[in-house]
């Protein structure tokens, strides 16, 4: 079944219900979503190899609070992406020979509603609550698809601006991913 099919065969009343039951801060902007959620019901699909997964994932063990992680997925293994070689100790076998996942939030929206929605998707959530994730998703960078367009060549932009920078120029303007992880960790452990 794919996200329009899934859509047509529900109404925004539950979607409604579905995002302020899993995402109460969408209250604020309900009526952005419910235009949203229009203009994907005027959309013509764009068939797409990618289907859509929503998993669940723990944020606080005490509470039970949760999170909905929503990304896509089109067969290729970890082991078969560019780079992987250049992973070191991460690339284990275990690793390697997952499924890739790939984030849908720079997605257009009829690509999005061309995917299919995954089978374990279907069975372990109601129609209302992926739709509710996905909308969410797509939301993620603004709910005009120009506003995700624009955010999506301004990050293009700066990558091509990182690729034509010297190693030189790197070290003197980057910080190194393990230090950000690190600086992340300091401040989450102040935390608690």
């Amino acid at each position: 079944m794919t996200l329009a099919q899934l859509l047509r065969e529900t109404p925004w009343p539950d979607i409604r219900v579905a995002l302020l039951r899993l995402f109460p801060e969408a209250e604020a902007s309900i009526h952005e979503f419910e235009r949203l959620d229009a203009a994907l019901r005027r959309l013509r699909p764009h068939i797409s190899s990618m289907r859509i997964v929503v998993e669940a994932v723990p944020l606080d063990e005490p509470t039970g609070a949760m999170a909905f992680d929503v990304t896509g997925r089109d067969g290729t293994l970890n082991r078969d992406l560019p780079g992987y070689e250049h992973l070191g100790a991460a690339a284990t076998e275990i690793y390697g020979d997952q499924e890739a996942t790939y984030s849908l939030c720079l997605r257009a929206r009829a690509e999005w509603l061309g995917m299919t929605v995954d089978d374990k998707t279907l069975v372990e959530f109601a129609p209302s609550h992926i739709i509710a994730c996905c909308l969410d998703e797509m939301a993620f960078h603004g709910f005009d698809e120009a506003q995700v367009e624009a955010f999506a060549n301004e990050l293009e932009l700066r990558m091509h601006e990182i690729n034509a920078m010297s190693a030189e120029e790197r070290d003197r303007h980057l910080v190194p991913a393990e230090e950000v992880f690190a600086s992340l960790a300091d401040k989450s452990a102040d935390r608690h």
